[in-house]
């Protein structure tokens, strides 16, 4: 019989010699099986696994004679060698294709490989696949994951002291990394600070505790597992929760220090800071303010306090909020604005066109200020000088307009003026103009008045009274006779025995300070007379004293008080011709009280007052009296 199978009947009977046969043997059945089971596999049962048994499940198939038994092996090297047999457990009668078998014994945390031999009835053997297990190990500190219900918004980082700003969920599990163990049961507490929040023991390796974190505040977690009689190192988390809002930020000019009433500072820059209140301890604190100046990149200040420069003129806007450590954000932002203004405005001022009165002067001033306005116009006068610290305010004007008319009253006529204007902007900042001269119209003049006329004369320092100009005498020169003479002026022909004047004193006559008066006008014309004689004085003497006397006069006012500026002649003249001029009667001027003539002390040849002859070498003093033709 050579192939397989269980239907094989065999019938035996004996035959003799004689060829005599005998009965029958009974029928026996022959089974042949010479083939190895078809299949045999080996699984390792992974929820099966405790720290010191494994469980697994054979199976194993054979069509012919049927599974036997199936005979057990493991090892601790690897999956080709270190094989040791543990046990042969036969087949199971209600299932002779599969077995569960537990390893047991097993060192704590060690990896195991298993094969199982499946033998058939028959005697034949199949050997299984490999597969491998890893007993659990000892009790470890579970793992504590804490999730946010704002978990999205939170700062970078999830380990211990991030703060969290939602509610907190705490989960547990067996184990920290990962390796199974033979916890059953975990154990925990919640602790903040000295106080006790929760406790509790639960079944099972990765429980999700009903307690959450709903307040502000650090709170610390332990856990622990419980297992084959044993407790587990204890784990420890620290969780902080910071979900309330910081405070605004509050801003302050610190520099300058006083705050100015116009609300607008003039400084170069300004230093404004910023602060906000710090959190309490329950809180996570603040971590920084954020800033924009006119909507300018976004700045930061670390902490709770700094400064911003505004250097820029005009109105500034700060845009600042605050985030703590928890990254929470104040709600909405916090709004500072400062005003500054440290340009001068402009300033000018002119006179109008045909502006100029006697008593008067009409201007228009005018300002600009780009940054906080104009606010104000001052104008102002001086009577000394372009550059004299006497000006005064005369009129201010309240108002933002960029012309401003007005008129200088109540003058002198014609005097001359030094006006300017100062303009002050809104922020205080003050600009003056440029100084402007100018003098009022000249009055009709009529006789009898008062006029500047010595300061035209060449040179005259009209503030020292001093300068002018000097006339000279010739020196006494002596005639063929022996007589001395100086210049001969006489009508006719020179005769050297008729000498003329001789100046015999005071040879260097310079101009004084007088005082002119409006004598006669005529059309355009002006005779001015001064109001007090002069201090010099000649002594001449000399047959033609009368002739060569009144040239020798005219000369010498012609020389001292003649304008070269003005065109006006100085000449002398009589008291006489004072009173009566042109046919009109002047008898209004008072020669005693002028003192425009003074007697001579020898008799007057010819009557005439102002031009004294003297017929003997005695001296004769004249004061000289001016009259000056002038234009208006």
């Amino acid at each position: 019989i050579n192939t397989d199978g269980t239907n094989f009947d065999v019938i035996a009977y004996t035959i003799d010699t004689a060829g005599n046969e005998s009965d029958a043997s009974a029928k026996t059945t022959v089974k042949r099986d010479a083939t190895v089971p078809s299949t045999a596999t080996i699984t390792v049962s992974t929820k099966d696994i405790t720290y010191n048994a494994i469980k697994v499940t054979a199976t194993g198939t054979d069509a012919t004679s049927k599974v036997a038994s199936y005979t057990f092996y493991k090892s601790e090297t690897n999956a080709d060698e270190g094989w040791s047999k543990v046990e042969t457990k036969e087949a199971s009668k209600t299932n002779l294709e599969q077995l569960d078998y537990t390893y047991e014994g097993l060192k704590t945390g060690t990896t195991y490989w298993f094969k199982v031999e499946v033998t058939d009835n028959a005697g034949n053997k199949k050997t299984s696949n490999v597969d491998k297990g890893t007993t659990l190990g000892d009790l470890k500190a579970p793992n504590i994951t804490l999730a946010s219900t704002e978990q999205a918004d939170n700062i970078a980082g999830t380990g211990d002291g991030t703060w969290r700003k939602g509610n907190i969920t705490i989960t547990i599990e067996d184990s920290a990394d990962s390796t199974k163990t033979s916890a059953t049961q975990i154990k925990y507490q919640i602790t903040k600070g000295t106080e006790q929040i929760t406790s509790g023991t639960k079944d099972g390796t990765k429980i999700t505790l009903d307690t959450k974190i709903t307040a502000d505040g650090t709170y610390t977690i332990q856990a622990w597992a419980l297992g084959r009689g044993g407790t587990s190192p204890v784990s420890e988390r620290t969780v902080k929760r910071d979900a309330t809002l910081p405070e605004k930020p509050s801003a302050s000019v610190t520099t300058p220090n006083t705050k100015p009433t116009t609300g607008w500072y003039t400084t170069e820059s300004v230093i404004v800071t910023l602060t906000v209140k710090q959190e309490s301890a329950e809180q996570s604190g603040i971590d920084k303010i954020k800033y924009t100046l006119n909507k300018e990149t976004e700045q930061e200040i670390a902490g709770t306090s700094g400064t911003v420069t505004i250097s820029t003129n005009g109105t500034n806007t700060i845009s600042a909020y605050t985030l703590d450590k928890a990254g929470n954000r104040c709600n909405g932002n916090y709004t500072f604005t400062v005003q500054k203004d440290s340009e001068k405005p402009t300033a000018k001022l002119e006179v109008q066109e045909k502006g100029v009165g006697k008593d008067t002067i009409k201007v228009t001033a005018t300002g600009s200020d780009t940054v906080s306005g104009v606010a104000k116009y001052s104008f102002q006068k001086s009577e000394t000088s372009a550059t004299a610290n006497d000006f005064q305010e005369v009129h201010s004007e309240e108002t933002n307009a960029g012309t401003v008319e007005y008129t200088y009253t109540g003058l002198t006529p014609g005097k001359t003026y030094y006006l300017k204007v100062v303009v002050t902007d809104v922020a205080g900042n003050v600009k003056e103009s440029t100084v402007i001269t100018q003098s009022t119209i000249k009055p009709d003049p009529k006789v009898g008045d008062y006029v500047a006329y010595q300061k035209w004369i060449n040179d005259w320092d009209e503030a020292n009274s001093t300068g002018g100009r000097t006339y000279n005498a010739d020196a006494p020169e002596t005639d063929a006779e022996g007589v001395e003479q100086d210049i001969n002026y006489y009508s006719g022909v020179k005769d050297a025995k008729d000498a003329g004047v001789e100046i015999t004193e005071n040879t260097a006559h310079t101009t004084e300070k007088l005082d002119w008066q409006i004598l006669y006008k005529e059309g355009d014309e002006l005779i001015l007379i001064p109001d007090t004689h002069t201090t010099q004085s000649l002594t001449l003497y000399g047959k033609m004293g009368y002739t060569n006397g009144e040239t020798l006069l005219d000369q010498l006012c012609e020389e001292c008080y003649s304008s070269l500026e003005l065109g006006t002649k100085a000449m002398n003249i009589d008291v006489g011709a004072i009173l009566k001029i042109n046919g009109k009667d002047q008898s209004g001027i008072n020669k005693e009280e002028r003192s425009l003539y003074l007697s001579p002390d020898s008799g007057i040849q010819d009557g005439y007052w102002s031009s004294p002859y003297c017929s003997d070498p005695d001296y004769s003093r004249v004061h000289h009296p001016l009259l000056i033709q002038a234009r208006p």
